[in-house]
């Protein structure tokens, strides 16, 4: 006779497989479709939470965020990508896999274009740790430009998720909603850390500098006043001299330096 499988266990079946059938897509990152569990989510999210946390700490991504796309994009941790890679987030493998991979695991996922959904295999970044995993999530998220108009949504986790998915983080038209559910559903926004002082701030960065905050600021500068800055994590002469500009115009000190009234302006 065949097992009979307890009510409670096929429901949280039956919503994995849904979240299986959604897999994500996009030209970076991209989820493998996780196999469905009999996890409970109160489970996931004890054994989860303090790593969100952490990323949010250091990257600034709010926590509830990163658990809702956890949570969607590895089956409640139990997809096979998970399992062999200790990833959450199916971030692909390329030429430059960033500070905390330490390998890449070859797995079949869906990728979806104005044809429809198709099965591919792809490589994805593995770690050593979940941690690990959720770190990385927080650092690509933080240190590519396109996202960079998310971070001054992070006390608003909805519009956060809404900004990812509008430059380019998933091709699911319905991804940003399917997060949001998550997160409305398991009330994930009591994880997050919000304006206290867990969400880090932001450098003071200047002339000389380079990297993800320097991205971000050419970015928010292009936005705030039309540079046209190329957004290219270089602090050079021309960045300084939209940030004196933008000093001008705001009534703040004009040093070409941004420090915390300037990031202040330029999220706003």
């Amino acid at each position: 006779m065949p097992t009979r499988v307890p009510p409670a266990v096929r429901a949280v079946r039956l919503l994995l497989a849904a979240s299986a059938s959604a897999a994500v897509a996009t030209g970076l990152l991209l989820a493998p479709a996780p196999e469905a569990s009999a996890i409970p989510p109160a489970d996931f999210l004890a054994a989860y939470a303090d790593d969100a946390q952490a990323g949010e700490r250091e990257h600034g991504v709010p926590t509830s965020v990163a658990l809702a796309q956890a949570a969607l994009e590895s089956g409640w941790g139990e997809s096979s990508l998970t399992r062999d890679g200790n990833a959450f987030f199916g971030i692909k493998c390329g030429a430059d896999n960033g500070p905390y991979a330490t390998g890449c695991v070859t797995k079949e996922t869906t990728e979806c274009d104005a044809s429809g959904c198709h099965p591919v295999t792809a490589q994805f970044r593995a770690y050593a740790s979940h941690a690990d995993s959720f770190r990385d999530h927080g650092d690509f998220l933080r240190s590519r430009a396109r996202y960079a108009p998310a971070f001054a949504h992070t006390d608003d986790p909805d519009q956060f998720v809404r900004e990812i998915h509008a430059a380019g983080y998933a091709t699911d038209p319905d991804y940003s909603d399917k997060i949001i559910g998550l997160m409305q559903r398991h009330d994930l926004y009591r994880y997050d850390l919000g304006g206290g002082e867990g969400t880090p701030a932001r450098p003071t960065i200047s002339e000389g500098d380079r990297g993800a905050a320097v991205s971000e600021a050419q970015t928010l500068l292009n936005a705030k006043g039309g540079y046209g800055l190329v957004v290219d994590g270089i602090f050079g002469p021309a960045t300084t001299a939209a940030v004196r500009d933008l000093q001008t115009r705001h009534g703040l000190q004009v040093d070409g330096i941004i420090g915390p009234n300037t990031w202040s302006v330029l999220a706003g």
